[in-house]
């Protein structure tokens, strides 16, 4: 009832149907084309067709199968848009339901491996994960692997279906602000609670602060009893504006809603900033921030030593703060870079402790809190990297 194509037409595979409706004829079998659609998504042009076919053999009766052609997907790469193959693979999932007791779905690329392994997990996984709430994506590439060879056939095919996994609803970890009585919806803020080693609100992951946002981004520090800060951004990069100055550029105090900031000391490394704050809202806490400098926003810090030093030495001082609260950690979006430091501050954790790690788990887990957490695969990649360079230089 369902044909799968998810290349375009090109030399490695013949259209099989016919350009108009008049029927072709394969074989005994005779296809024509009820009606074809373009189905649209963003700036791309469109990324998928759906096209109707009636199929009949002689006199026989016919009978109809819908054919779904995703165009947006090269040969041993990954689509420009993953969302629209989330998008896609939804829609699918939608008209199976209404044939789950005919023949197989037929899936196909041009090799009938890669892009067509790396569907079949995805789908899977989703229903796994709408279901069950669980995933083994490393589980049914084995499985698949045991049918047919070389499903999921690229690296890049295989980690781009594990980040971009669709999430569950993120209103059990949202980070609430206490609200004005005048404004119910004032308890929002850009921010999620995330498990980490020691506990399961061992983080706030949240959106570097805006304009608009800096009397909220202190409310929640001063609501949550934070006193540690980490901060992956430069507040402009590239010319652009990244993240609003949240505290005083000089020694003067300053006022953020109800919530005075003054800046106690700072001292210069040649890859971060150490700050310590001093906060007052009807009494004082002091907070430290550290600030990491050398991060580019959607890349990878270089050397990559830098941050293993940086993560190492905030939980080496994390250690000797007086800290009730949970840390703070943010960069632009507060997704990509501060998702691979709060997983490698964990994993870190693992590795002294437990001797053992499983870095998709712990991404993984983190995403069921906060969307694109570990947001790139350059920084997926560095999780492995930077555990790989630590366990070589121990042993």
């Amino acid at each position: 009832k369902i044909i799968i194509i998810l290349m375009h037409l090109q030399v490695t595979c013949e259209k099989y149907w016919p350009t108009n409706k008049l029927p072709i004829q394969y074989g005994q079998i005779y296809v024509s084309v009820l009606k074809v659609e373009k189905k649209t998504s963003g700036c791309i042009p469109f990324y998928h067709n759906l096209a109707h076919f009636f199929l009949q053999i002689n006199s026989k009766p016919g009978r109809t199968i819908c054919h779904y052609q995703f165009v947006d997907w090269p040969d041993y790469g990954v689509p420009q848009s993953i969302n629209s193959l989330v998008d896609f693979t939804e829609v699918v999932q939608k008209a199976t339901e209404s044939v789950r007791n005919s023949g197989p779905i037929v899936v196909h690329c041009s090799a009938g491996v890669g892009r067509s392994g790396s569907f079949i997990a995805l789908s899977y996984s989703m229903n796994l994960i709408a279901t069950k709430g669980i995933v083994n994506v490393f589980g049914q590439v084995y499985t698949m692997r045991r049918c047919r060879t070389m499903m999921v056939q690229t690296l890049v095919c295989y980690v781009q279906c594990v980040l971009h996994l669709p999430q569950s609803q993120y209103e059990h970890s949202r980070v609430k602000l206490p609200p004005s009585l005048n404004d119910p919806s004032s308890d929002y803020i850009n921010a999620n609670f995330i498990a980490g080693y020691n506990s399961d609100q061992e983080y706030i992951a949240t959106q570097g602060p805006l304009k608009e946002t800096l009397a909220d981004f202190w409310r929640m520090i001063w609501t949550y009893n934070v006193s540690i800060i980490v901060m992956l951004t430069r507040c402009e990069e590239n010319g652009k504006k990244k993240c609003e100055e949240y505290w005083p550029l000089d020694r003067n105090p300053q006022q953020f809603g109800d919530i005075l900031v003054q800046v106690m000391s700072q001292n210069m490394y040649p890859e971060y900033i150490d700050r310590q704050f001093k906060v007052h809202y009807r009494a004082e806490r002091i907070i430290s921030h550290f600030h990491f400098l050398g991060w580019p926003d959607h890349g990878v810090p270089s050397p990559m030593d830098s941050i293993i030093s940086f993560v190492a030495g905030f939980r080496h001082h994390a250690h000797f703060i007086k800290k009730s609260g949970p840390t703070v950690v943010h960069c632009s979006a507060g997704v990509g870079r501060t998702g691979t430091f709060i997983g490698l501050d964990c994993l870190l954790q693992q590795i002294r402790n437990e001797q053992t790690i499983n870095v998709f788990e712990m991404v993984h887990r983190m995403r069921l809190n906060r969307c694109f957490m570990v947001q790139t695969l350059d920084q997926y990649m560095l999780l492995h990297t930077c555990i790989r360079n630590i366990l070589t230089q121990n042993s």
